[in-house]
C-alpha cells in the first residue's frame, strides 16, 4: 500500500480547511509508519487520495490503470477553494450535477458524519461512502510553552484577561452573519470572533457590507488562521458559536470539544452527528432562546457540557481515525 494524497492549493484563496484535512490524512499515516507520496506524478502509488473534486476532474486522466481512488467530501465547505456544495432556487443545498458524475467515478468518497453520506445518497452518489470523522490530536491543547497558549492574545492585540467568544461561519451564509451581529449587540461586555472570508465577500455583497457598516466594536471577523494561533483561539475562547444555516461546523466543534470549550448552537445544521444536546453542547431552536442561553451559562446559571464533550472528541482522536482510513485503503486494494 502506498497512497498518493493530493491537494493542488489556490495560493490566492485561503486553504485552511483544506490544508489542514491533508495534514491530517498525512499524520494518520505516519503514525501506523506508512509511507506516502505527495505528487502526482509519482509512478509507485497504488491508491490516490484527494481533498477536492476539482483535482480530481483535473487530473483523473493522469491515474494509472489500477488506482483506486478516494475523496475527502463536504469537509472543507468554509474554504473557497474547496467547497462542493450550492444553493439552488429553493434556498436547498445541492450538488452540481457534473460534481455527483464526478464522485460516482470515484472509488470511495469520505465524510466526517452519517448525515452527510445520507446528503450524498439523496443527491444521487452511488458509489461507496464511508464515514471518518476529521481526526483530531487532543494534544495539542496541552501547551507547553505558555507563549503558544497565549498567542492569540498578542496577535489581535487583546487583553489576556477578556471575555470572548468564537464563531465560524460559511461564506455564503447571510443570515449566520446576521444572527452573530444580534447575538454581539445583546453582550457588549464580551469579544465575538468569527473566522470567515470576509475580505472577499465583501467586497461584492451588500447584505454583508450593511452588517459590517452596523455592527457593534465587540465584533471581529478575522480570516482563516494558521494552526498556532487558531489552536490558541479555541483554547481560550470562553464557548464556540454554531450559529450556521446550513451544513454546521464540525470540524471547529470537534477541535472546540477537545479544547474543553463550552460549545452552544443554533439546531439548523444539515449534516452534523455531533451536536447533541445537553451532552456535547447546548441546541436552540432559534436565536432569542440561544442568547437566553448565552445569559445564563454567562451568569453560571447552566453547567457547562465540556467533561462530556472532551470524551465524545475522543472518538476523533487520530489513532481510532487513522486505523478506519488505512481498513478502507487495504479494503480498497483487496477488492
Amino acid at each position: 500500500m502506498f497512497p498518493l494524497i493530493y491537494f493542488n492549493p489556490n495560493k490566492k484563496l485561503d486553504n485552511f480547511e483544506c490544508s489542514r484535512i491533508r495534514k491530517s490524512l498525512k499524520n494518520s499515516l505516519e503514525i501506523n509508519n506508512e509511507s506516502y507520496a505527495t505528487s502526482i506524478l509519482s509512478t509507485q502509488y497504488d491508491i490516490a487520495h484527494f481533498i477536492k473534486v476539482a483535482d480530481f476532474a483535473h487530473y483523473s486522466v493522469d491515474l494509472r490503470k489500477g488506482v483506486k481512488t478516494v475523496i475527502s467530501c463536504l469537509s472543507s465547505e468554509e474554504d473557497i477553494n474547496g467547497r462542493l456544495l450550492f444553493k439552488n432556487k429553493k434556498g436547498e443545498y445541492c450538488l452540481e450535477g457534473s460534481d455527483v458524475e464526478i464522485l460516482n467515478k470515484i472509488d470511495c468518497v469520505i465524510v466526517p458524519s452519517l448525515k452527510a453520506k445520507e446528503f450524498l445518497i439523496s443527491q444521487g452518489v452511488k458509489t461507496r461512502i464511508e464515514v471518518i470523522l476529521i481526526p483530531i490530536t487532543s494534544v495539542k491543547f496541552e501547551f507547553k510553552d505558555p507563549i503558544l497558549k497565549n498567542l492569540i492574545f498578542s496577535y489581535l492585540q487583546l487583553q489576556n484577561d477578556i471575555n470572548y467568544m468564537v464563531s465560524s461561519i460559511y461564506i455564503e451564509d447571510y443570515d449566520a452573519f446576521s444572527r452573530i451581529s444580534e447575538i454581539s449587540k445583546s453582550f457588549p461586555r464580551i469579544k465575538f470572533i468569527v473566522l470567515t472570508h470576509i475580505k472577499v465577500l465583501s467586497n461584492f455583497n451588500l447584505r454583508l457590507r450593511n452588517v459590517l457598516k452596523n455592527k457593534n466594536s465587540n465584533l471581529l471577523f478575522i480570516t482563516p488562521l494558521n494552526e498556532e494561533l487558531y489552536l490558541s483561539l479555541i483554547y481560550n475562547a470562553n464557548a464556540f458559536l454554531n450559529v450556521s444555516s446550513s451544513y454546521g461546523n464540525d470540524q471547529e466543534m470537534i477541535d472546540a470539544m477537545a479544547a474543553k470549550t463550552q460549545i452552544f448552537s443554533l439546531n439548523c445544521s444539515a449534516f452534523s452527528d455531533i451536536a447533541i444536546d445537553k451532552e456535547t453542547c447546548y441546541l436552540y431552536n432559534n436565536l432569542d432562546s440561544l442568547i437566553e442561553g448565552i445569559k445564563e451559562f454567562s451568569n453560571g446559571l447552566i453547567e457547562p457540557t465540556t467533561l462530556k464533550a472532551y470524551e465524545f472528541s475522543k472518538e476523533a482522536n487520530i489513532q481510532n481515525c487513522s486505523q478506519k482510513l488505512i481498513k478502507i485503503y487495504k479494503e480498497l486494494l483487496e477488492e
